[in-house]
This record gives C-alpha cells, structure tokens and sequence, in this order.
C-alpha cells in the first residue's frame, strides 16, 4: 500500500509532523491554496501541499501515513480535545499550543516565501497524493481558506469556535469580523460597534 510522506514542514504548523493531514472543504467553499498554513481536520495546523488536492472517501481503502486524528474526523468521530490556552502575541485564547491561527497563519505567511533558503527537517519531502486515494478536486486561484477562530462573549466569557474562510491578506480584525457577522446571522449572538461580542445568553433582545 502507498504511505504518503508527512505535510510540508513549517516552524509554525502545530500539526504532528510525522503525518499526512486532511483538509476539510466545506460544500461551495475552495480547497485552501498549496503552501498556505490551514486548519486540518484534528483541528491543528499543517502546510497545504503542492498540486492538487483530492478527495479522500471516508469508506474506502486508505493510503498509510495519515494522520489518525484526521481519520477519526473524516468518519464522524471527534478528534482529540486540544487544551485552551492564551496566545502569547495577542492574548486571545487559543487550542494551538500557546500561539492562535491567527497569529500561526500570520507567521507563515511571512516565512513561507524564504523556505528555499532554509533546510527542512528530514522526512518532510513531499510526494504527489497516489490516483487510488480518491477522485481530484481541481486546484483553484482562490486565496480562501479555513481557518479556526474562536469569539468570546464580553459577559460571561462563553466561547464560539468555528472554522471560517479567510484570506492571507486579511488583518486580524478583518477575518474577526467575518466570525462575529456570522454568529449574529446563524447563532443569535450580538456584536456592537464598540467591539463588544455576547452570547445568545446575553445578547438584546430583537427589535
């Protein structure tokens, strides 16, 4: 059986390095562009690879080297718990080892252009995905891409975490703002102009 060689390396990436990862694609939403740092399916961060991206059939015969998390997730399963902690840039709480996707992807984004003047750790070559993996997705030019961003509520601190298409070029506040319009459309959560977020919980009443 083919064994597919571990995601491009990054010092940013979280993702355990040994492994193949999976990307999930949301229906009508691109496949996220190769070399760009995002969001696989056991919810840490790993390198897109070169070429195009295929679609993995969740009941079928599976090549080995990937990541078992992203197996489980791909199959209905919960990948494994990551622990909250606060980002140490931005002090925004995170479940990326102490550094959030946002400031991860920002990171990468900076260093991905110098890789070639820089040596990668053994093992992390990257080999086309095998035709018996599943049929192409074809690559597209978009520069969307899912990332993980969590908003709290202002009042009690709850939290939402949810995967969002962003795009590298976007601030901060920027790819905040698309989480915060999208809990108030879907989720009943409130956000002011002032830049304060609460829950359904919390939120004022409709008018």
């Amino acid at each position: 059986m083919t064994r597919l060689d571990p995601n491009p390396h990054s010092p940013h990436a979280d993702a355990d390095p040994q492994y193949r990862h999976l990307f999930p694609t949301p229906v009508f939403f691109p496949s996220p562009p190769p070399g760009a740092l995002a969001l696989a399916g056991c919810m840490a961060l790993a390198v897109v690879p070169e070429g195009p991206l295929v679609e993995a059939d969740p009941d079928g015969e599976l090549p080995e080297g990937l990541c078992p998390a992203c197996v489980t997730a791909m199959r209905g399963g919960e990948p494994p718990a990551r622990p909250v902690s606060t980002c140490r840039a931005c002090q925004s709480p995170t479940r990326h080892d102490g550094l959030c996707a946002l400031c991860r992807q920002e990171a990468h984004a900076k260093w991905w252009p110098t890789r070639d003047a820089q040596s990668a750790p053994a093992g992390q070559a990257l080999a086309p995905l095998p035709p018996e993996f599943g049929p192409a997705i074809p690559s597209k030019d978009s520069p969307y891409y899912p990332t993980q961003i969590t908003v709290v509520c202002d009042h009690c601190g709850a939290e939402d975490t949810g995967d969002y298409m962003v795009r590298e070029d976007m601030t901060r506040a920027e790819r905040l703002a698309v989480a915060r319009q999208r809990l108030v459309e879907t989720k009943g959560w409130e956000s002011t102009a002032d830049g304060d977020d609460f829950c359904p919980e919390h939120a004022a009443p409709s008018t």
